[in-house]
């Protein structure tokens, strides 16, 4: 009898050890790995459901590129380009002289001051480029207004980009000044200047 006590305490402690393995494994780690892929199941079906919006969505955002790339196109007849950049300084020198305003120096930075965005270009060459201009000018008050209000009215597209104005007046009760213009250019590829 005892014999057989033993081995049923035995066999219930395996048993016991057995449900418990069974358990911690069913419950604790199927059961982790179980949430771990619904939740990878539920990731995968956002994915999809905005994959297929998106593919739903596709010919109206083709439709808007394809007007966005016309309108970029555009540009072209409103930005001035390389061939006809010396309208644009020659522009700027009779609106200078038209407000009695003496240019100092005149200097014009043929390279693109934008970030080299146009490199990362996939679909397209095209892009548009800005150019400076550095200028020193000497004139007074009233002409110098007068001269900004021209070019923010110019129909060529010229931006001002800075503009320092000395507070000491010149002999003649002139003012010296410095101003940094921007002038686009349309390019359709790579520029050769």
């Amino acid at each position: 009898m005892k014999k057989y006590k033993r081995t049923y305490i035995i066999l219930l402690a395996v048993l016991v050890v057995a449900f418990l393995w069974w358990a911690v494994k069913v419950i604790y780690i199927d059961g982790g790995n179980l949430i771990q892929k619904q939740e990878e199941l539920s990731r995968v079906e956002k994915q999809i459901e905005t994959l297929n919006l998106s593919v739903e969505y596709y010919p109206l955002i083709k439709a808007h590129f394809t007007k966005s790339e016309a309108d970029f196109d555009t540009l072209q007849y409103s930005l001035s380009s390389h061939n006809n950049f010396v309208d644009v300084l020659e522009k700027i020198r009779s609106v200078a002289k038209k407000q009695n305003i003496r240019i100092i120096s005149f200097s014009p930075d043929l390279r693109d001051s934008f970030p080299a965005i146009k490199y990362q270009l996939v679909t397209t060459k095209k892009h548009i480029e800005r150019i400076p201009i550095q200028f020193q000018f000497m004139g007074d008050f009233f002409s110098i207004t007068a001269m900004i209000e021209e070019f923010v009215n110019s129909d060529a597209l010229i931006n001002i980009g800075s503009l320092d104005i000395e507070s000491e007046l010149e002999p003649g009760g002139a003012l010296t000044g410095e101003m940094l213009l921007y002038t686009y250019w349309y390019v359709a590829g790579d520029r050769k200047i």
